[in-house]
């Protein structure tokens, strides 16, 4: 069917396999048909036997028997041919199976969470990604400034003549445990960190997107130098590491 798009009921068991976060325990888990209730399919574009485009909708739950939430699901499920291959005589025709564009509702949590943050520090964090994944970047913005100011708090970083937010970021940054772990990718919190002309947040109206994305990604990437967010698993590897090193030069024999 060429160009035409149809409509249809189809069997939820013989739909595409599902795995991906669960968007209410945040695990990745199966995405169980519901009660066999069937999924609506819609092919799009141009289906031939060779390229096949559709989207799937309909009702799943998770596989974690912790949690088991029921919710909808829809994504894209495109064939396409990739060749084939020779067996015993026999030409078998190979395609690859893409899931594309899957969303939920509830909606799937995006955000990052760090371990060994301090609580006013992960909360301002993630809600500075929740505002950046619903679309309000000026609010992800004003709250990746909250994150700074959480941080410096936390080092206790006082300015007591004319206060603002650069000042603080200069004197955390200048502090001795963390300036020797700094590079030039700071730079940005600093921009965001800029009260200069920012007092009536005309800057934020300009904000845009890749900005904040940019922001975010520095921000995640000091968070983790600066609270050394490794898990607990990688530290104990590393002193394993370490001591292995130091057993193997006590036996070197020169």
């Amino acid at each position: 069917m060429d160009n035409e798009i149809t409509t249809k009921i189809v069997d939820t068991n013989k739909s595409p396999k599902l795995f991906d976060i669960c968007p209410c325990c945040n695990k990745e888990v199966a995405f169980l048909p519901y009660e066999s209730i069937p999924d609506v399919q819609t092919d799009f574009g141009m289906c031939t036997q060779f390229d096949y485009e559709a989207n799937y909708k309909g009702i799943r739950q998770c596989s974690n028997p912790e949690c088991e939430a029921i919710f909808s699901i829809s994504f894209d499920f495109d064939i396409q041919s990739c060749g084939g291959h020779h067996d015993d005589g026999e030409y078998i025709e190979q395609y690859d199976k893409t899931i594309s564009n899957l969303q939920t509702l509830p909606e799937q949590d995006k955000c990052v969470y760090l371990e060994s943050l301090p609580r006013n520090v992960a909360s301002s964090f993630i809600e500075a990604q929740k505002c950046y994944h619903k679309g309000c970047y000026i609010a992800s913005a004003i709250m990746i400034r909250k994150t700074l100011e959480e941080i410096c708090e936390d080092y206790n970083i006082i300015i007591e003549k004319n206060p603002n937010l650069e000042k603080k970021i200069n004197a955390f940054l200048a502090l001795e445990e963390i300036s020797g772990k700094t590079g030039k990718e700071f730079d940005i919190l600093r921009e965001f960190g800029n009260d200069g002309t920012h007092s009536q947040l005309k800057w934020f109206d300009e904000i845009s997107k890749q900005a904040v994305e940019r922001a975010l990604k520095v921000l995640q990437h000091a968070l983790e130098i600066i609270y050394d967010t490794r898990p607990a698993e990688y530290q104990k590897a590393i002193e394993n590491l370490e001591r292995h090193k130091k057993s193997e030069a006590k036996n070197l024999p020169f």
